[in-house]
This record gives C-alpha cells, sequence and structure tokens, in this order.
C-alpha cells in the first residue's frame, strides 16, 4: 500500500523593518535626513597585521550631532587638536 502525506508549511522568513543607529552617549535614534551631511565616524583600532592576515581589537563610537559637537567641545577644551577644514564637491 502507498501512503503519502501532505502538509501545508509555512516558512518563517526575517523581514528588515528597521535599520538604524542609537547615539552610544543618549541613546537616541540618529536619523539620517535628506540633504544632511553630518557624519560622525570614530573608530581606533589596535593589534597585528601581516602579509597574510592580522587580527586585534577594534572600539568605535555613534554619537548623534549634539553629542559629537559636545564631543569635539570637550576634546578642544582638553588640549586636543582638531583639524578643520571645508569640503564642497
Amino acid at each position: 500500500m502507498h501512503v503519502k502525506k501532505v502538509e501545508k508549511q509555512k516558512k518563517e522568513i526575517d523581514v528588515i523593518i528597521e535599520d538604524y543607529y542609537c547615539c552610544d552617549k543618549c541613546n537616541k535614534k540618529i536619523v539620517e535626513e535628506l540633504y544632511n551631511a553630518f557624519n560622525f565616524d570614530f573608530e581606533y583600532n589596535i593589534g597585528a597585521t601581516y602579509p597574510e592576515g592580522g587580527s586585534g581589537d577594534k572600539y568605535t563610537l555613534n554619537l548623534c550631532k549634539e553629542c559629537a559637537e559636545e564631543f569635539i567641545i570637550f576634546l578642544k577644551a582638553n588640549n586636543y587638536r582638531i583639524n578643520e577644514s571645508e569640503w564642497d564637491y
């Protein structure tokens, strides 16, 4: 006797409904606005590199515009040299 059991299955899939960064200081959502050129990149890498590869530790910091401005003021007040320049394209 040939028995064939059939059942309908629904597959679960992950769908990204939100993708954003939060400020590491105030936890505010960092919103990318149209025509806004704000970008804050802070990354510190330490380790070893060789021709065939390398490894180490990476420290990053994501800040909103308000906290980034506060951070720059803090650095200047503590005698860190901040290089300022203009950009245009």
